[in-house]
């Protein structure tokens, strides 16, 4: 079941979307492979992922009820694969898209949460993006979601902040 509307995107964000996706799924499959996960079978893991997210979306069980329908060893590989492949994928797609040079970005922290200002060159005056990156505080970053970010500001010439 997709979560996404692609009818909803424009083309420039789905194509970044969806090369976001090939590279993730590279990642994926040559975590897999790592020793320490081979006793893990990923198909079999993400079948059951996938079923429980239609249910939830579907509105036929909620968060509570779906919690322990994965393994605490599961739902633990399941956030170190998914982290290792969004880091992994966001740094090959930087040196494979760089950030053009008209826009700053800008690390900061926010008490202790990873921020970063993505900053045109001349950005429209008293107006701010705020961008959060989604991964339900498990998974994601500014770095990941970098290269949307400058996409966003190149399109609208506005500063993001990004979260």
């Amino acid at each position: 079941m997709t979560v996404l509307d692609r009818k909803k995107i424009r083309p420039d964000i789905l194509k970044i979307y969806d090369d976001a996706f090939k590279e993730q799924m590279k990642f994926v499959i040559q975590f897999t492979q790592f020793e320490e996960n081979k006793q893990f079978n990923f198909p079999k893991i993400y079948k059951k992922l996938l079923d429980l997210n239609e249910l939830f979306f579907k509105k036929k069980a909620g968060m509570f009820e779906l919690h322990d329908k994965l393994t605490g060893e599961e739902r633990d590989y399941l956030t170190r694969l998914l982290r290792y492949a969004f880091e992994k994928s966001s740094t090959q797609e930087l040196e494979t898209y760089p950030i053009p040079k008209e826009i700053k970005i800008k690390s900061i922290m926010l008490d202790k949460i990873p921020a970063e200002w993505v900053i045109p060159l001349e950005p429209i005056k008293d107006r701010v993006i705020l961008y959060f990156h989604g991964g339900g505080m498990i998974l994601g970053s500014p770095l990941t979601c970098r290269r949307l970010t400058s996409a966003i500001v190149k399109a609208t010439n506005v500063k993001v902040l990004s979260i």
